[in-house]
């Protein structure tokens, strides 16, 4: 019965043919850019244009976040100027986690900066929120700080 078996699936397997597959690595994103607001329509296309800063056009400052859910709640808490430094601070409140996540991006509006040097300081908070809606201490999450020279 076997050696029947075998003579059945033999000549099935021997119609089978592999399948090419080919593994891709997509680049990292940034966590943080600087462009132009009229880079593009949306958060996403100005994301990604790769359009440099310069002076007299008005800025904007993205950031991307870690994979949060859908029902996560994201907001800036802060964001200011003062003469060079550029401060940003995110409050992150994440869920547990579900099947539908997605990559928040961040937008802050900067203007039209003067020519010079400045820097951004990034800071997010992470707040963990339990199945019974209750709020855990905050973590510290995305942190990071960049120099933007406008010329």
């Amino acid at each position: 019965m076997r050696i029947a078996l075998l003579f059945v699936l033999l000549p099935a397997l021997a119609l089978a043919a592999p399948l090419r597959s080919t593994v891709t690595r997509a680049p990292l994103e940034p966590a943080v850019v600087v462009v132009p607001a009229s880079a593009g329509k949306t958060v996403l296309e100005r994301y990604r244009s790769g359009a440099a800063a310069a002076s007299g056009t008005a800025l904007v400052v993205i950031v991307r976040l870690s994979d949060a859910n859908a029902s996560d709640a994201i907001t800036v808490t802060d964001a200011h100027r003062d003469d060079s430094k550029i401060v940003v601070a995110i409050e992150s409140r994440r869920a547990v986690a579900t099947a539908d996540t997605t990559t928040p991006l961040v937008e802050v509006e900067l203007g039209v900066l003067p020519q010079g040097t400045f820097t951004i300081d990034i800071a997010e908070s992470v707040r963990r929120v339990a199945k019974d809606n209750s709020i855990g201490k905050a973590q510290r999450g995305l942190s990071s700080s960049i120099t933007l020279t406008v010329q």
